[in-house]
């Protein structure tokens, strides 16, 4: 009996969630004007483990992959603030697994619960796929792809949401946060320097037992 109360503790707080990431990287490439930014919608989803710490208030930790990214037309200018014919496009993708410790702040015990979050959190580099091209006035083509990000980038998240409790058993919950950076990830090459902000908005829904 003290094994199954002691399993029902463990798991209780646990649940998982999923949605869409949108990436608003802010970029700069030499002091030339951009032009037609996307933002980049995506996936992340993730599992975490909520623990009350004293009323009304818990702690969070939640393991996360997302993907960001973006795509940015460039109008390019000469030296003399001229634009010319010359158009290029920077493509951005980057698979990240985060690691996030929140402080939770449940406002009501009632069947709605509204609650705020805020806490740091670390994204870890799996892969990329970020390249510069250029389609000059004659036609030609330039392509250079950009070398490996940082492994570890370290920001924060903020956010809000709201909770309702379907049952005795599990919780459904709606929360959107906003993650900003502490750092840019740089790549540079020798035809000069992207930083990527790397900044998002993050939409989920999910479940917690």
């Amino acid at each position: 009996m003290a094994a199954a109360t002691t399993q029902a503790q463990f798991y209780k707080g646990i649940g998982i969630k999923a949605g869409t990431t949108i990436a608003t990287n802010a970029t700069s490439y030499n002091g030339h004007s951009f032009y037609h930014e996307k933002d980049r919608y995506d996936f992340t989803a993730g599992i975490f483990k909520e623990s009350s710490i004293f009323k009304n208030f818990n702690a969070q930790i939640a393991i996360n992959y997302a993907r960001k990214g973006k795509l940015v037309e460039i109008i390019q200018t000469n030296e003399f603030g001229v634009l010319t014919e010359n158009t290029s496009y920077i493509h951005q993708k980057f698979d990240l697994i985060t690691a996030e410790l929140y402080g939770k702040y449940i406002f009501h015990n009632t069947n709605l619960r509204p609650y705020l979050l805020a806490g740091l959190r670390s994204d870890f580099y799996i892969s990329q796929y970020s390249f510069f091209r250029e389609y000059n006035a004659n036609g030609t083509e330039l392509t250079i792809e950009y070398p490996k990000s940082k492994s570890i980038i370290f920001g924060a998240s903020i956010g809000a949401g709201v909770e309702y409790p379907a049952s005795k058993i599990f919780s459904v919950f709606i929360e959107s946060t906003y993650n900003p950076n502490f750092s840019d990830i740089t790549n540079e090459t020798k035809y000069g320097e992207l930083k990527i902000r790397g900044d998002s908005f993050d939409i989920r829904t999910g479940i917690k037992f």
